[in-house]
């Protein structure tokens, strides 16, 4: 596939970026194929969220999923973390990306830097470039082939789908919540488009992959290579999983060097995990918040909204190195009562949530 989206657009930031990219490396490269790992709630990896995103591809739901060789997608129930870094596919993408072309999972991102948005691609690859990574080094230790060092610096960990909420717009891939009310509505569905979309089978899905022994070895290797986790959902604080692995990096020592980040819904907050957080070189905490009382109580059902409030306040009162901030997934249902969400958080007087969203002109966000 070439490079057709390429510069069609005048934004100045993401043309600025894009040239540094070409002298650097090539103009449709991306840092992540090289140092990042990623995994759906069901144990499938993808090369990230957006290349793997709802509406990414609307003919082909399995784009962005990492293939093993013989076209199934690696999924840690059944392969190791490793055996899927280096395998054919992952070496593809490299390889394409290094002689300027777009790998068929990554056109979301093209596709949006076309229309003048900074795309996953570019800000993930400069807000690493920014944070030191060198990628003329990376780019070296890259064989002819695409095999690259088995040292993983970014997480992106989706562990299972266990949820404590079924939010409008979420579906049984994300949420455990959802499964009651799929059964009920998808047999009932006539719209084939609709209906395709919504495929999902509770046979298929395998919500304990993340027990596998076998993938935690594996990631308790790669702890002194890490600069950065991301969690999400499911709800990523009910995952026992989760907090073991953060106790396993600061048993490692690597703590200090390592930042934790989260998009949670934000109810289920104890003592125990802010301990763990004050550790962390950082931890950036993104809760999803999609308007105020019961307008939130019934997109994000059933969030009981003094809880999500007195949470929010106890957030704001962590210690320095915890940043929280509200993200917000704009949709129909609250297009025009954001100002009052907006009035919502003003009058609260928060210290500290939603300080840093934006920097450099590149906005930073998960999948």
């Amino acid at each position: 596939m070439t490079n057709k989206y390429w510069k069609i657009h005048s934004n100045a930031k993401i043309l600025e970026f894009q040239n540094k990219l070409e002298a650097t490396a090539s103009d449709t490269f991306c840092v992540l194929p090289w140092i990042h790992f990623a995994t759906r709630p069901n144990g499938d990896m993808r090369l990230c969220c957006s290349a793997n995103a709802s509406g990414a591809s609307s003919s082909d739901h399995t784009v962005g999923l990492v293939k093993q060789e013989g076209g199934k997608p690696a999924n840690f129930g059944r392969d190791t973390p490793m055996s899927a870094w280096n395998n054919d596919y992952m070496k593809s993408v490299r390889t394409t990306m290094l002689d300027s072309k777009i790998p068929k999972s990554c056109t979301k991102c093209f596709e949006e830097e076309s229309k003048g948005v900074v795309s996953k691609r570019l800000w993930e690859t400069f807000t690493w470039m920014k944070d030191g990574l060198d990628i003329e080094e990376l780019i070296k230790q890259t064989a002819e082939d695409g095999t690259v060092p088995e040292e993983l610096v970014y997480l992106d960990l989706r562990l299972g789908h266990t949820c404590n909420l079924k939010c409008i717009m979420c579906s049984p891939h994300d949420s455990s919540k959802w499964v009651s009310d799929y059964k009920k509505v998808f047999p009932i569905i006539k719209n084939p488009v609709v209906k395709d979309q919504m495929q999902w089978s509770e046979a298929d899905f395998n919500n304990y992959w993340y027990e596998q022994p076998t993938f935690w070895e594996e990631m308790f290797k790669q702890i002194p290579n890490l600069k950065q986790v991301y969690f999400a959902g499911g709800e990523p604080l009910m995952i026992k999983e989760h907090k073991m692995f953060l106790e396993e990096i600061i048993r490692q020592g690597y703590a200090d060097k390592i930042l934790i980040r989260y998009n949670s819904n934000g109810l289920i907050l104890g003592d125990d995990i802010i301990d763990l957080w004050k550790q962390f070189k950082k931890v950036k905490f993104a809760v999803s918040i999609d308007d105020i009382t019961d307008r939130n109580h019934y997109i994000r059902y059933p969030t009981d909204w003094s809880v999500l409030e007195a949470n929010l306040h106890k957030l704001d009162n962590t210690p320095d190195n915890i940043h929280v901030s509200i993200a917000t997934a704009i949709q129909i249902l609250n297009i025009k009562t954001l100002p009052e969400l907006a009035k919502w958080k003003i009058t609260q007087n928060f210290k500290k949530i939603n300080l840093e969203n934006i920097y450099d002109g590149v906005t930073a966000g998960g999948g």
